[in-house]
């Protein structure tokens, strides 16, 4: 039997260090510790892609396309072509809302449903999955209420992990908007600004900025603030189901 690989594709370097976490504490193993990395293929995953394996075997590639849809749009087409004779199960296709506050936005899942027709594929319910030639894709979008001090207003990863943060810990949020308040104050001040405050002055003795991402998911306290979060966002659902293959 032909094993099944599933895809992640998100926005980016930081994204992909989350659903690395995310992965690691469902049970899957990271599969990038020996070089070179391959695939239930014997084919070598080369960066920026990293390989994971559920619990059951099987293979979970995730594909940063740095949020470029010209990117994303070649990403989709490459697993479909080679969809026969290496099945993808399931995809997930994960963006930023990039919505303000708790403003709904359709934009992100009208990135996914874009793709999905510019390439012949199923549009079905706007959460999803769709399908391209028989390879199913669920839409899984950054979002989450909140508007505590410490929490940046834009849809964002850094928006779930702010608010993850501020939750788990009170005071923390207080802390970083005062402190970004201060003079002199930066010209501009965007979500980025947040989750690099918290990494800063929590995490930064014990973690590099390269690892900050994964470490959320090893702090018990954040990391349930995070699944609440994710959840609530239909985020966690499909997710689960892709590692339970």
């Amino acid at each position: 039997m032909t094993p099944i690989q599933h895809v992640v594709l998100c926005e980016g370097y930081d994204d992909r260090d989350f659903w690395a976490g995310w992965l690691l504490a469902l049970g899957c193993e990271d599969c990038g510790r020996k070089r070179p990395v391959l695939d239930r293929h014997d084919e070598e995953v080369e960066k920026p892609r990293f390989l994971f394996r559920t619990p059951g075997g099987t293979d979970v590639l995730l594909h940063p396309f740095m949020g470029s849809r010209k990117e994303a749009l070649e990403a989709v087409r490459f697993y479909r072509a080679r969809h026969a004779t290496k099945p993808v199960g399931r995809m997930i296709f994960n963006r930023d809302s990039d919505a303000t506050g708790e403003d709904a936005a359709p934009n992100a899942r009208d990135f996914v449903k874009g793709i999905v027709r510019e390439l012949d594929g199923e549009v079905e319910d706007p959460e999803g999955p769709h399908s391209i030639a028989g390879i199913r894709i669920w839409p899984v979008v950054w979002e989450c209420p909140g508007s505590d001090p410490g929490i940046p207003p834009q849809q964002t990863l850094e928006r779930i992990v702010s608010a993850a943060i501020t939750s788990a810990y009170a005071g923390r949020g207080e802390s970083v908007e005062s402190w970004l308040g201060d003079e002199p104050v930066a010209e501009k001040k965007n979500h980025k600004n947040y989750s690099m405050s918290y990494f800063a002055k929590w995490y930064a003795q014990h973690h590099g900025y390269g690892n900050f991402y994964r470490a959320l998911w090893r702090d018990p306290a954040v990391a349930g603030q995070l699944e609440s979060r994710l959840r609530e966002s239909g985020a966690w659902k499909p997710v689960e189901d892709l590692v339970a293959d």
